[in-house]
This record gives structure tokens, C-alpha cells and sequence, in this order.
């Protein structure tokens, strides 16, 4: 879809005409009218597409233009949504009628690497070859032209888990992909994550339980998986609502979007008890959305660095809450002993003080003893990493997860690239401060 017609109803004002055009950036809806039209800031508008497909327009603004002739005079305003969605129901915002939510894997090779419930038989025994030739609907099958099947196995359901967000799944749903052609043929599958919530939401808690959980599968699948198509069930409506723009973020498409680098393998045992624990865990929703405003980042930066220490410095700790930031970073950084290898966790805790050392440079000012302010910044990568990585692994080890018995699926993925590059950087920290020692020593 990239053009839609609709008819809006705003204040005493009916059948306003507008056209909404999905390939702007800005979403917006652009309404033609001889009257004035007048916008009410954050007002919600609602309207009919041309084939009678019912819009909501949430929390809007608007912006009019005065077109002039010597004969005539036409008003055109452009409305800017949060939130547009269109179905068979109208849906208000401020009604908690909101079922579940769903959204699409844009890529799913990022989240799950292989599926046993895809693929391809050959060498067919020739007793599967004479049942198939029974069926009404079958070809006939020649043994001796070695025949290959497509096949899917019928499992729909990749995991399913009960958390305080609602009920979290994902799911197979096969689509008939290219039948009986030249170019042969084939089962196309897209994967659903669907949220069914114990008791109903308004849209507002819908959305955002479902861009938590995207955040987190996101973190899991690594650069290059997306989410799109979101739509809700309403309660009392038969088919879901589409929601065709939101101002959440979902991920977008990179290059090297062919490449499967999960952390963690979702079709584990103990997945659902690790998302379970997660979730539970709802007073770190605050610094879980700090920690993925920073790793999501392609940029290095000081105030990227300030917020990767804010994550510690916010963290919920229960009553040790007049803890100095090195004591909350270290108290983290102990979830890791034991399940890391000791020369790491040893380096890590050496980085650790220098990283803070950075943060209150670049906050306060203040100089440090072993490290020139130019140094400072050429480790920003460094210090960054160091506690976004300490971060993610002391959340997961705590929810349950343990390398030991759920094996690392990706070698590749950002946290396991950072971990094996510790050593490295450990090194050149040490190198750039032991030179700096000698050139005071030696002044």
C-alpha cells in the first residue's frame, strides 16, 4: 500500500477528504477542505477509507494551509498521528478493550537459525512412494526419477510462555508459496510474536508491552532483526485491526541481514523460563530501556558512555540504594564469576575504574592521573562496551540462562565479539597507561 483515500469527521465538519501516502517518513494524512479546519491538539480523528475500511488517527496534530484564488478559497491541513490504525471497528484510546497484539519477524533468520519442521525428503522409501500415489490428489510418483517432497511438519508453535506482560508466542504460519510453475515451488513461512494479555489494555500498554518484548528479542537476535506489521485484537471484533504507523521503534533492515547471529536459542527448553524470569523483573523496565537506547547505538560517544554508566547508577538495589557507582558496577560484575573465564572477569574489573574515571571526566571534568583527556576519549568504545557487556550478562545469567547447559548459538553476535575482544583491549588500556607513568616519571 502506498496511497490511501479517506474521509475524515472533524469537530461539526463531515467528509473531509485526505490522502495518506506510507512511503513519507512523517505518516501523515493530508485533508482538503473550503472550510477552516480546525485541529484540537492530541485530538483523535476518526474516518472512512474509500473502501469503507473504518481509520482511527491517534493523538494528533495538524498544521493548515490557505490555498487562494479571486473565486475561491481552500483550506489544506496535514495531521500528524502517534498512532493510525485501520479495521472493521473504530478503536479509542482511552478504552481498555485491547485483547492481544501481534507483529511479524521481519527477519527470521536473525532470531532462529534452522527449523527442523522445514525441509526436503529424497531417496523416498518406496512404501511412502506407493501411499502418496493413493491419494486422490497426489502426481504420480516414480521411484526410479529419484522424486524430492517439500515438506512441512505441522508444528506452528516455536515457544510459548506466561509473564506479566501476558502471555508471549511465536509461531509458524505457512503461505502458499510458488505452486506448479517453471520455477518450481515452495512453502513460504512468516513468523508471528503474539502477546495475549491476561486482562485488557488500552492501546497505550498494548504497544508497549510489545516494543519491550521486541527490544529483547532484538538484543537476543542481534543487528539486522525487525518487527512490522503490527496489529490488535479488540474485544468483541472477529478480525484484527492493523496498525499502519506507530512512534515506537522496531529495528530496520542492514546489510548483512543474511548472516544469523542469535545469542541465545529460542527453541531451548529453558527459553520460556528465561523471558519468564525477565519480565517478571518489572522495576528494571526504566533501566532495561536506558541499556537498549545505548547498545541499539552505531555511535560511540561520551554521552553514550554517560548512559551506559547511568544503567548502574539507576539500577533498583533494594536497600544498598547510597551505594557509590563502582560498588553498584562490581555488584553486577560479581553475577559474572564463575561463568566467564577468570583472566576476563580479572581484566574487566581493572577497566572498570577507568571507565568511571571517563564518565566523570566527561561529566564533571575532572582530569585523571594516568590518562590524558585525548586517551579518554580513544577508549570510549572500550569503557562503553565493558559495561554494556557487563550489563546484558549479569540480566541474563540472573534470569536463568547458563552457557553451560543452553549453548551460545552465535560466535558472531555483538556480546560474544566484545567478550573475546577483552583481552585485546585490556592490553592497549594498559599499554597507553604505562606509558603515560613513565613520561611522568621520567619529566
Amino acid at each position: 500500500m502506498e496511497l490511501m483515500k479517506a474521509y475524515f469527521e472533524i469537530g461539526l465538519q463531515k467528509d473531509i477528504a485526505g490522502v495518506f501516502d506510507s512511503r513519507s517518513r512523517s505518516k501523515k494524512f493530508t485533508c482538503w477542505s473550503p472550510d477552516l479546519i480546525n485541529i484540537d491538539p492530541h485530538s483523535n480523528i476518526f474516518g472512512k477509507t474509500s473502501d469503507n475500511k473504518k481509520l482511527s488517527l491517534i493523538n494528533c496534530l495538524g498544521s493548515i494551509t490557505t490555498h487562494s484564488s479571486p473565486d475561491s478559497r481552500m483550506y489544506e491541513s496535514e495531521i500528524y498521528s502517534h498512532t493510525i490504525i485501520v479495521g472493521n471497528e473504530y478503536l479509542a484510546p482511552e478504552e481498555s478493550n485491547i485483547e492481544s497484539i501481534s507483529f511479524k519477524v521481519g527477519n527470521p533468520l536473525k532470531l532462529f537459525r534452522y527449523q527442523e519442521s522445514f525441509g526436503y525428503l529424497d531417496s523416498l522409501n518406496p512404501n511412502l512412494i506407493n501411499a502418496l500415489n493413493e491419494e486422490n490428489d497426489s502426481p504420480d510418483f516414480i521411484i526410479e526419477n529419484n522424486p524430492i517432497i517439500a515438506y512441512f511438519n505441522g508444528e506452528t508453535e516455536l515457544f510459548s510462555q506466561n509473564t506479566k506482560l501476558g502471555n508471549i508466542s511465536a509461531s509458524n504460519n505457512i503461505r502458499p508459496g510458488l505452486y506448479g510453475t517453471p520455477n518450481g515451488v515452495g512453502i513460504e513461512n512468516e513468523i508471528i510474536i503474539t502477546i495475549n494479555f491476561p486482562s485488557k489494555v488500552k492501546l497505550q500498554e498494548a504497544l508497549e508491552r510489545a516494543n519491550i518484548t521486541s527490544k529483547f528479542l532484538r538484543f537476543i537476535g542481534g543487528d539486522g532483526l525487525y518487527f512490522e506489521r503490527l496489529s490488535l485484537m479488540k474485544v468483541g471484533v472477529s478480525t484484527s485491526l492493523t496498525i499502519l504507523y506507530d512512534s515506537y521503534e522496531w529495528g530496520s533492515k542492514v546489510g548483512d541481514s543474511k548472516d544469523s547471529t542469535p545469542f541465545i536459542n529460542l527453541s531451548s527448553k529453558n527459553f520460556g523460563q528465561i523471558i519468564e524470569a525477565y519480565f517478571n523483573k518489572e522495576d528494571r523496565n526504566i533501566v532495561r530501556n536506558n541499556f537498549y537506547s545505548t547498545y541499539f547505538s552505531s555511535i560511540y560517544s561520551s554521552s553514550r558512555l554517560i548512559t551506559a554508566a547511568n544503567m548502574f547508577d539507576i539500577f533498583p538495589f533494594g536497600h544498598n540504594k547510597n551505594k557509590c557507582l563502582k560498588d553498584r558496577i562490581f555488584s553486577r560484575l560479581r553475577k559474572l564469576k564463575d561463568k566467564i573465564n577468570d583472566d576476563t572477569f580479572t581484566q574487566l574489573e581493572t577497566i572498570v575504574p577507568y571507565a568511571i574515571t571517563a564518565r566523570k571526566y566527561f561529566v564533571h571534568g575532572k582530569l585523571s592521573d594516568k590518562l590524558t583527556p585525548e586517551d579518554l576519549y580513544k577508549f570510549l568504545a572500550t569503557f562503553i562496551q565493558v559495561l554494556e557487556y557487563i550489563y546484558a550478562m549479569s540480566e541474563l545469567l540472573e534470569c536463568g540462562w547458563d552457557p553451560k547447559y543452553d549453548p551460545i548459538v552465535c560466535y558472531q553476535h555483538k556480546i560474544n565479539v566484545i567478550e573475546r575482544d577483552i583481552d585485546y583491549l585490556y592490553s592497549e588500556l594498559i599499554s597507553v597507561i604505562s606509558k603515560n607513568l613513565d613520561s611522568t616519571s621520567n619529566a
